[in-house]
Formats: C-alpha cells, sequence, structure tokens
C-alpha cells in the first residue's frame, strides 16, 4: 500500500493540512492550494494511499472519525 504524510499545524487558530512527503507533494500539486482538506485526503485515501499524520492526529470535526 501507498503511504503518504501529512502534518498538521495551527495557523491563526485554523488546523491546516501540510504535505511532509515527496508523494503528498506531488499529489498537491495538482491541487490550487498549498494545503490539503479532509475531503482531499477522504479522495486519496480512496486512491488506495494510507494517509499518515506527522505529529498530530487528523480529526475529521464533522464525523469525528480519525482520518
Amino acid at each position: 500500500m501507498n503511504i503518504i504524510k501529512v502534518e498538521v499545524k495551527q495557523v491563526y487558530g485554523m488546523e491546516r493540512i501540510y504535505p511532509s512527503c515527496n508523494t503528498s507533494k506531488l499529489l498537491n500539486n495538482l491541487m490550487p492550494t498549498k494545503t490539503f482538506t479532509i475531503q482531499d485526503l477522504v479522495n486519496i485515501k480512496k486512491l488506495g494511499y494510507q494517509v499518515e499524520s506527522v505529529g498530530s492526529k487528523l480529526i475529521n470535526h464533522a464525523t469525528g472519525e480519525l482520518i
């Protein structure tokens, strides 16, 4: 299974998800922003990637589930 790594940072009180490995940076280059959204990560998981967070855990605040 392919694994991508992301890093969660607090920016002005908002959680932002930044790419942290080469594969996640390449996937992020396909998007118009420098960060991922939770929905982006859900779609990346549907493509067969496993998402690992460097540092803190990723939580989908809408459902309360770990990403």
